[in-house]
């Protein structure tokens, strides 16, 4: 491997771009010559820079040149990752000195064979499992469980058999164990479907983990309540069947029998599991006089977003001293109103409100939410409420709705990294009409190096230029930058955007 990979100088003006702005660059989502975006981006010495550049090409050679000369692991581990030559991966596994190359050459292997020996023979564990999850030949999974010594890969491949045929013939040739983890037998039985094998398997097999596994698997109704029925048998065998149990009546019964803290409850939480009455779900989470873990089966599945509004409002959210009512209907709400102005109620609970504007994905809300909260009277005293705030800015998907409340927090009193318009900037940003119309009504001066800095694209910046407001040095700044910006557009980094308002 060459020493040294920087051969093209980099150019003068280009250099002086700081250190994130030319990370940013190399990220742009356009190439129009790669080989000559390849000269300029992989001669910067940033090795980011370097890294980010690589992961946009498609060229081979480019690739294998980045792979074979960067001096960087990070940057040739990226080039490995989007080679396609086999062979030359397979070279790749064993030669390059750095082990996490290594790793990134053997998830790019496809090839069943090379895989297999690389699977087979490799000395870095990491490398031998990633090589036997690119096998599809089932045939050859089934060797390497059969063939190989180690056993995490054994594990790992039989996790991969997915046919029922294969993880039948091997389960039929292995000895019933008794370790004290899964072992690979007890994931073949996981694959297999045929009901008679999982029939016997659930009844008569040795090891308790293997019963479980096929319990898991039997559709009988008759067998799994035979299961159930057994009080000799271990619990989770016996829940294990219960999960498999589809009838609404027994489910319930099941629910009603094993409840209390002498019972094998576990039983009566793969009940709750499956039942579909919403009413029944609800009074049993919030019966505090049953157990937490049958609680929350039952809480969890809960679909009904009026109960889950009603919980996300008013329950508990301490999930030290209780399930946690509230943050478990948050996770399931999916109305967004709902979510919203649990959003706006619950800042009590900074984290459930945090959770809530997380989930949430319309606009408008998202927009009514930043609106709400601005009203309190200590919207700019308390930082939980300001966090909130940039948290639904940052949410908000479409970048032109946030240019007005952009404009609305210029008066914002606290340091501008933790205002909302910060937020609202970094959007912005990413879209060239949006941030044309920002930056020529911006008033805020804290905000305009920090905006100018992020902008990206030629049309948000030419917004700048129509500011009454900009002062000359400012100005100087934003050609400067459009100049550069149309310069690197010549080795292939386009503004599309800027094109198709020019055009």
């Amino acid at each position: 491997m060459s020493e040294t990979f920087l051969n093209p100088p980099v150019p003068e003006w280009f250099s002086r771009l700081f250190y994130l702005t030319r990370i940013r660059i190399a990220a742009e989502k356009k190439i129009v010559d790669e080989k000559r975006y390849f000269d300029v981006m992989t001669a910067d010495p940033i090795e980011e820079v370097r890294r980010r550049a690589v992961c946009r090409l498609t060229d081979q050679a480019l690739l294998r040149q980045a792979a074979e000369r960067d001096p960087k692991e990070t940057v040739r581990a990226e080039a490995a990752k989007r080679l396609t030559d086999q062979e030359y991966l397979f070279h790749m596994l064993f030669s390059d000195p750095s082990d996490d190359v290594r790793i990134a050459a053997s998830m790019a292997l496809t090839d069943d064979d090379l895989c297999f020996r690389t699977a087979m023979s490799h000395p870095i564990p990491a490398v031998c499992v990633n090589a036997m999850k690119q096998i599809g030949d089932q045939q050859l999974l089934a060797r390497i469980l059969t063939e190989s010594e180690d056993r995490e890969l054994r594990r790992e491949t039989a996790l991969a058999i997915t046919d029922p045929a294969v993880a039948k013939e091997l389960v039929q040739g292995m000895p019933s164990d008794h370790e004290d983890f899964p072992t690979p037998r007890v994931f073949l039985i996981s694959a297999i479907d045929d009901q008679d094998m999982l029939t016997e398997l659930a009844l008569n097999d040795p090891d308790y983990k293997a019963r479980r596994a096929a319990a898991a698997r039997v559709t009988a109704p008759e067998v799994l309540m035979r299961i159930i029925r057994d009080e000799t048998e271990y619990d989770v065998v016996r829940a294990a069947a219960a999960g498999q149990i589809r009838d609404q009546e027994t489910l319930r019964d099941l629910a009603d029998t094993y409840y209390h803290k002498l019972a094998p409850y576990d039983i009566g939480e793969e009940a709750l599991k499956h039942i579909e009455d919403q009413a029944y779900l609800k009074s049993v989470a919030e019966d505090y006089c049953l157990m937490h873990c049958l609680r929350e089966a039952a809480a969890t599945h809960v679909t009904d977003q009026e109960i889950l509004f009603d919980w996300a409002m008013n329950a508990n959210y301490d999930i030290l001293h209780d399930i946690g009512l509230a943050g478990i209907a948050v996770r399931q709400l999916t109305v967004p109103e709902y979510l919203a102005r649990t959003a706006a109620a619950r800042v009590d609970e900074a984290d459930l409100s945090e959770r809530a504007i997380e989930r949430l994905h319309d606009d408008q809300w998202l927009l009514w939410v930043m609106a709400e909260l601005g009203k309190r009277e200590d919207a700019l005293d308390d930082y939980w409420i300001r966090s909130l705030r940039c948290a639904a800015a940052g949410n908000v998907g479409n970048a032109a709705l946030l240019v007005e409340p952009a404009l609305n927090e210029c008066n914002d009193e606290y340091d501008i990294l933790e205002s909302m318009e910060l937020e609202c900037i970094r959007s912005i940003a990413e879209d060239p009409s949006a941030m044309h119309e920002y930056a020529s009504r911006m008033t805020n001066p804290d905000a305009w190096v920090y905006a100018e800095d992020l902008t990206l694209n030629c049309y948000g910046l030419e917004g700048f230029l129509e500011n009454p407001k900009v002062t000359e040095s400012e100005r100087e700044t934003v050609l400067k930058k459009i100049n550069r910006l149309n310069r690197l557009n010549e080795i292939g980094m386009a503004d599309e955007q800027h094109r198709k308002n020019a055009g």
